[in-house]
């Protein structure tokens, strides 16, 4: 998915920010071996902001493009 079709599918509650992470954590794992680009991954911490901002999203908050 492109970060434009995520921002939209993010508008329109199509997605989570979670769901989001968790597939781009699924293709970290799956081409990185051959290519060793990612050095840290913060996998962990990533899903807790994801966490956090779909929270503050369903409360109503704006998060702002970058939110997710």
């Amino acid at each position: 998915m492109s970060a434009n079709g995520a921002v939209s599918a993010l508008r329109q509650r199509e997605v989570t920010s979670r769901q989001l992470i968790e597939a781009a954590l699924g293709r970290i794992d799956a081409v990185n071996p051959g290519l060793n680009a990612v050095v840290t991954l913060a996998a962990e911490r990533a899903l807790a902001e994801a966490d956090v901002i779909d929270a503050r999203r369903g409360q109503g908050e704006n998060v702002g493009v970058l939110g997710g």
